[in-house]
């Protein structure tokens, strides 16, 4: 275990003390500078590693959440919730999309579906694996939204994927990407992207640029769409709400 997980589980800790205030916490275990030349300071930093391996078992019910030892989920297989992975409230049951550790553009980011009704750090059950990508794909910063007039569940990845069921939040999800509602070029590339949902209606924002002059810099948008009712596509009668000029970003 590299000592740099102890920072990720603390940034975790912190993601769901923010969900619950009702959680307890232990105290985190500190890390002292390394030495190389000095035993006593390795002989400490491998009794702390010690503890990510101290039995952590699954219970459902849980509202404590540890720093101190490994999160697993109800079969016993550490979390895959790295890369920015998002926790919603879906009907009284938190939802938890992530991925499985990997480079920042490397393959490996497979997308994996938690739950849990009390965010304990041993109350996370798998639902299922998502998507299981292939060499030299990957995803990551994942949340998951529910259409509860039209039965859709999307899931949607800041790295341009979006993945759709149309059997719930536990049924089968395929990989889609909607076809461009703009009447721009094909050398309009895709930037970051977000989506976020008021009432019934989603709403898709992303920033373009022209790369293919070699430079975003001067031709930086940042575009609003909206998707249709049922979260399957860009609306076909206003698929741009509202665009602007984003120069220099």
């Amino acid at each position: 275990m590299k000592l740099s997980q102890n920072i990720l589980f603390n940034v975790i800790l912190l993601a769901n003390c923010v969900l619950s205030s009702s959680v307890e916490t232990t105290k985190p275990y500190l890390f002292h500078g390394l030495d190389s030349n000095s035993t006593k300071q390795v002989v400490e930093v491998k009794r702390h590693l010690q503890h990510f391996s101290v039995d952590n078992p699954y219970n459902p019910n849980s509202t404590r959440i540890r720093n101190d030892v490994q999160w697993r989920d109800n079969n016993g297989d550490l979390l895959n919730v790295g890369r920015g992975g998002k926790i919603t409230k879906i009907d009284g049951i938190y939802y938890w999309v992530g991925n499985k550790p990997a480079g920042k553009w490397s393959a490996g980011g497979d997308i994996y579906l938690y739950k849990s009704t009390h965010l304990g750090s041993n109350s996370w059950q798998l639902v299922r694996k998502v998507f299981d990508f292939d060499d030299g794909q990957t995803a990551a910063n994942c949340e998951i939204h529910v259409n509860n007039m039209y039965g859709t569940t999307i899931i949607h990845c800041k790295t341009q994927k979006m993945f759709i069921s149309y059997n719930g939040i536990h049924g089968d999800f395929e990989k889609s990407w909607y076809p461009d509602p703009s009447d721009l070029s094909n050398d309009w590339n895709w930037g970051s992207n977000a989506v976020y949902v008021e009432g019934n209606n989603m709403y898709f924002a992303v920033s373009r640029c022209k790369k293919a002059t070699g430079d975003c810099k001067d031709t930086r948008m940042a575009y609003i769409y909206k998707l249709n009712d049922a979260w399957t596509g860009f609306d076909e009668t206003m698929s741009v709400v509202t665009e602007w000029n984003w120069p220099d970003r």
